[in-house]
């Protein structure tokens, strides 16, 4: 039996990634107008940020999101959304005192009854801003 894509996902073909770098080419230039930088987030952060923020006792925590232990045994999750994220290298790294960070760029949320990558393009502001 040959191996195959998870159910529900697909893979972007060689044929179809000019489209896709048209479209992300068109995203980029939209924002970098703004003054938006890209910010590229992990697929899987500490699962406490998420049961910190959301709470140890959610549905959410207990039963949709794909948590793992890694070998060190840290507890692993990968991230069901990007806010979290987006907001912990925010201050880990002093966006504080940057212009507006961006996330640009594959978006992979997960739960534990659906493991699907979300291609889109979003940004977070920090200040409103007009183009320059």
């Amino acid at each position: 039996m040959a191996i195959k894509a998870v159910r529900g996902v697909r893979d972007i073909l060689p044929s179809e990634t000019g489209k896709w770098q048209r479209v992300e080419a068109a995203a980029r230039r939209t924002f970098e107008a703004y003054g938006y930088r890209e910010i590229r987030l992990p697929l899987f952060e500490r699962t406490e940020l998420f049961a910190r923020g959301i709470g140890d006792e959610t549905d959410i925590v207990k039963k949709e999101m794909y948590t793992f232990e890694d070998r060190g045994g840290d507890s692993i999750t990968l991230r069901p959304e990007a806010t979290a994220g987006l907001l912990r290298a925010y201050i880990e790294h002093g966006f504080q005192v940057e212009p507006k960070p961006v996330r640009l760029g594959p978006r992979r949320d997960a739960t534990a009854s659906s493991i699907r990558p979300t291609w889109r393009r979003s940004v977070s502001p920090s200040p409103p801003s007009t183009p320059k």
